[in-house]
């Protein structure tokens, strides 16, 4: 497609109907949709005629991972517009954004847009006039050649050029659930275990003073550079990055103290394992070059192990992580198997999110032989 066409890039699972209302809403402001759905059931008729509207479609049903971000470079592959919208089936963009889309892209020399993000909270009964914008800016317009990602838990595309902040008077508006919130953050954090860990050189980088510090003070408590942070070293790094007052009062938010507690949690041979498989992944910057995410036939041998190994998703993605994990170092010293991770894994986030416990959620349930079977629930 040339010139500045503009396609909407979506991710989703079920959540057709939400889908449809992002279709409809965009219907005549797009040129083009890569869709990419992984749900239970799948069904194109509900949005079949949305998708007729807009003319130019891709349309691609893979096996369910747990997370958004690992099927988007692959997604990426299929646009052919300059241009890429991504939003999830939760976002809209509001009608000033609508009405100017095109100028901005047209008129810009910039590569991607920032555009600042406007929760609305439904189990509290908010409607976009009633809630408050944040400063809290994502990349989510961009253009398609200059666009990268690797399959990180909430990653932004890396871009090879300029971004811009677009003006606070477009928004997008993102409708979250505060009552489902922590059952998110489970999932993520979950799968943050293997994707999301800290070393010490991560916070080296920067100025010459800081790397001294950084080199420094890791001597000082006899690690090395390549050591995990512990909780107590990254809360302190955290206090000391915060700026002005901040840093006399610095508290970690709810989500980084849980995510640190899930990790301190697991025994100290899953906990080791877990951050060697993370430090495996860091040479391919995330998870999508390290599983080879951007080939079909990847793709196509995916689905037949999902079918096979009736785990839930995120618990499927990380089996595979750790399988091939296990192929790229044959001879690795510790005895574990990735049924026995997974386990221990669960159990831990169980009990930091007591609250996502419930029969009405579908469950992962591991045997002590170390077979899954999954609770259905209503």
């Amino acid at each position: 497609m040339a010139g500045n066409g503009l396609c909407l890039l979506l991710v989703t699972r079920n959540e057709s109907e939400r889908a449809a209302g992002l279709l409809r809403d965009l219907v005549d402001v797009v040129d083009e949709v890569v869709l990419v759905d992984s749900s239970d059931e799948w069904s194109i008729k509900a949005l079949e005629k949305l998708l007729n509207a807009v003319g130019h479609t891709h349309v691609l049903r893979l096996p369910p991972l747990g997370l958004a971000e690992l099927y988007r470079t692959y997604a990426l592959s299929k646009a052919c517009s300059e241009w890429v919208l991504l939003l999830d089936s939760d976002e809209r963009i509001n009608d000033a954004l609508k009405r100017d889309i095109r100028r901005i892209v047209t008129e810009s020399s910039a590569d991607a847009f920032m555009i600042q993000r406007q929760p609305v909270d439904e189990s509290r009964g908010e409607s976009p006039s009633e809630s408050r914008s944040v400063p809290w800016y994502k990349t989510r317009l961009f253009r398609r050649s200059k666009a990268q990602f690797f399959g990180l838990v909430h990653e932004q595309p890396s871009i090879a050029g300029t971004i811009n902040y677009l003006p606070p008077k477009y928004k997008m508006i993102h409708y979250i659930n505060s009552e489902t919130y922590w059952s998110k953050a489970r999932r993520y954090i979950k799968l943050d275990v293997f994707l999301g860990r800290w070393r010490y050189d991560r916070f080296g980088q920067g100025s010459v003073l800081k790397r001294w510090g950084i080199s420094g003070y890791v001597r000082l408590r006899g690690k090395t550079l390549l050591d995990e942070v512990s909780p107590f070293d990254l809360y302190l790094i955290k206090r000391l990055a915060a700026k002005g007052l901040k840093k006399f009062s610095y508290k970690p938010n709810e989500y980084l103290r849980r995510k640190v507690s899930l990790i301190s949690s697991l025994s100290p041979r899953i906990k080791k394992f877990s951050f060697d498989v993370w430090s495996d992944i860091q040479p391919f910057r995330g998870a999508i070059p390290y599983l080879g995410l951007t080939s079909e036939f990847v793709w196509n041998n995916l689905w037949e192990c999902y079918r096979a190994k009736k785990l839930p998703p995120d618990d499927f993605f990380l089996y595979k992580v750790m399988e091939k994990f296990f192929e790229r170092n044959p001879t690795y010293s510790l005895d574990v198997n990735p049924i026995e991770v997974l386990r221990e894994v669960n159990a831990a986030a169980d009990r930091v999110f007591p609250e996502t416990l419930s029969k009405a959620s579908p469950t992962s349930v591991f045997s002590k032989t170390g077979r899954a079977t999954i609770v259905e629930g209503e």
